[in-house]
């Protein structure tokens, strides 16, 4: 089945309402930390946590600094034992817009995300940009002024 509009829930692969969530247990959780928190803690949302669990996707990654980064890794080995996950079962993704290169780069980027997610990574498993510069067009589309009128 096909979404329609952006937002839409796509029938059978997404589920958007707590009690459905809750009767079938996500392999892929999509969250921030406070929010992993509180469903760790609650005790109606911890069904959620089973083997079948498989990727942790965390967003902002780059403003996991100091004692908020390591209250995220006992948080994340929490969540791993809650689960009964062992190193490498589950797969941890770190998304951020605006990590720097400056600070050592991808190595360095590498031993963070292993240190906060308990996990291995290298510096060919980081992911990231590149700009590629893309030239004017020789002849660019110039619209027709509109003639202005009084009306």
């Amino acid at each position: 089945t096909v979404a329609r509009t952006i937002g839409e829930p796509v029938v059978g692969n997404e589920l958007t309402r707590r009690d459905d969530i809750r009767r079938n247990p996500p392999d892929i959780i999509l969250t921030n930390y406070k929010q992993l928190e509180f469903l760790l803690v609650r005790k109606t949302d911890r069904a959620l946590f089973t083997r079948a669990l498989r990727h942790l996707v965390l967003d902002e990654i780059h403003s996991y600094r100091g004692a908020l980064a390591t209250e995220l890794a006992c948080l994340i080995r929490r969540l791993k034992a809650r689960c009964d996950l062992k190193v490498q079962e589950l797969r941890c993704i770190g998304t951020s817009a605006t990590v720097s290169q400056d600070a050592g780069g991808d190595e360095a980027l590498a031993r963070f995300a292993s240190d906060l997610f308990g996990e291995r990574f290298e510096a060919g498993d980081i992911i990231g940009e590149t700009y590629v510069e893309v030239p004017s067009p020789r002849d660019p589309y110039m619209p027709p002024l509109a003639e202005l009128t009084d009306a």
